[in-house]
């Protein structure tokens, strides 16, 4: 009796666990650095955020000449081909974009966060998180 409940606990527990990864489209959703998610009813489309890999965007209580920009790298894995591309968050050179088509999908970089407070912080890459949202083109 005692191997069933523990077999209930780890199923629900682990159906939980996938819950949480799964997104929707047209809504907005928060990736951790280094986690993956999974488009809702397709099982061979997921998103991972794997580096940061610029934030110069101007501290809240600086005065800056730039904006500035927080560059991200993303993996996206649909239908077990791999692409990895580049996302844009703040001004933006010409051959940049926050915005990355992917088969029928388009996938759009909303915030970084955190935004930097101070000019002399550092924020480790673990603590950052980016906010998309993927629409059906």
């Amino acid at each position: 009796m005692i191997k069933v409940i523990y077999i209930i606990i780890l199923f629900i527990l682990f159906s939980c666990d996938e819950e949480g990864r799964k997104i929707n489209l047209d809504e907005t959703f928060v990736l951790q650095y280094g986690e993956t998610k999974m488009l809702d009813g397709q099982d061979h489309f997921s998103i991972t955020f794997i580096d940061l890999l610029e934030d110069s965007r101007c501290p809240a209580n600086a005065i800056c000449v730039w904006q500035g920009q927080a560059r991200v790298k993303i993996e996206i894995n649909e239908n077990f081909e791999v692409f990895t591309k580049e996302l844009i968050n703040g001004a933006m050179k010409e051959n940049q974009s926050k915005k990355i088509n992917i088969g029928h999908y388009t996938i759009e970089l909303l915030k970084v966060i955190p935004y930097p407070e101070k000019a002399e912080n550092q924020t480790d890459k673990s603590d950052y998180s980016i906010q998309l949202v993927i629409t059906s083109n």
